[in-house]
């Protein structure tokens, strides 16, 4: 018993192995080229013509191919034109899809090659590439050439290659408006001037005359700077409650500013405190 499963199994791999082995045979192998109105104007069987083919951009060239292997009809996975430019050597390929009549139509038009290569006309020469996944090999067969033509402009030009979505967009050049001229340098520095007098007479006459105590302002050189880090600390959280009140900023900027400026308002309250602390004990 078990030699005869042996024996299948040996069968088995043997016909998987003649057929992975077994070539690719083209049975068929045609060529169309029809117009706009579906009117065919040229007809070939490439596998015994060799005359060339002409296709102009109105036109769509449909190529049939039809393949067997070992004597089976097989349904192709893979096929494909290639169009070679015969003095550029520039090549385009085109994929077939597999038609329920059981062959490959390959379509070629002007247009699916300026996608590639873009308003190259003149002659190619066409070989048609075979393949299949259940195949070790596939096949490439010269089929002839075509002559393409792509459209022109009204001054006889040809015509820009169609876009694609993939195609790179055109880069936008913004022009910005020239820089301002700046003032005379003495208009700055006076308005500074001014700003840092109304600051001063806020703090020497507004603030006390309003009953602040300043006298228990620290006058040591740490003690003062602990003092005025500490209230410029607050004084730009206010600022930034203030800008957000105002509408000038939103809340997630706040909210990023408030968190930055969290950390130096607790290190410097702190500091500020504990010298406060040491200068009333030392005091006592």
């Amino acid at each position: 018993m078990a030699a005869s499963w042996r024996a299948v199994l040996c069968l088995i791999f043997l016909a998987i192995v003649n057929i992975a082995a077994a070539k690719i045979e083209i049975v068929a192998l045609s060529a169309s080229v029809a117009g706009s109105d579906g009117s065919s104007s040229q007809k070939r069987d490439l596998l015994k013509s060799s005359k060339p083919l002409v296709l102009s951009h109105s036109e769509k060239l449909t190529l049939e191919v039809a393949a067997k292997v070992d004597g089976r009809s097989l349904a192709l996975q893979q096929a494909v034109a290639a169009l070679r430019h015969a003095r550029t050597g520039d090549t385009a390929y085109l994929a077939g899809d597999m038609t329920d009549r059981g062959v490959v139509d390959i379509v070629v038009t002007s247009e699916r090659i300026a996608r590639q290569l873009g308003t190259l006309s003149g002659p190619f020469d066409i070989t048609v590439v075979l393949g299949d996944a259940s195949q070790t090999e596939g096949v490439a067969h010269a089929a002839g050439s075509v002559t393409v033509s792509h459209p022109t402009t009204a001054e006889g030009k040809p015509a820009p290659p169609p876009t694609h979505p993939w195609d790179p967009l055109p880069e936008i050049f913004h022009k910005f408006r020239d820089p301002v001229k700046p003032v005379f340098p003495l208009v700055p520095l006076v308005f500074s001037a001014a700003i840092a007098a109304l600051l001063a007479a806020l703090v020497l006459v507004v603030l006390p005359a309003m009953g602040m105590n300043l006298k228990a302002f620290p006058t040591s050189p740490r003690g003062a700077a602990l003092a005025l880090a500490f209230l410029g600390c607050v004084g730009a959280v206010a600022a930034l409650y203030a800008a957000f009140w105002l509408g000038l900023i939103n809340l997630v900027v706040t909210l990023q500013y408030a968190g930055l400026l969290a950390g130096p308002c607790v290190i410097t309250g702190y500091l500020h405190l504990s010298d406060l602390a040491a200068a009333r004990a030392k005091a006592d």
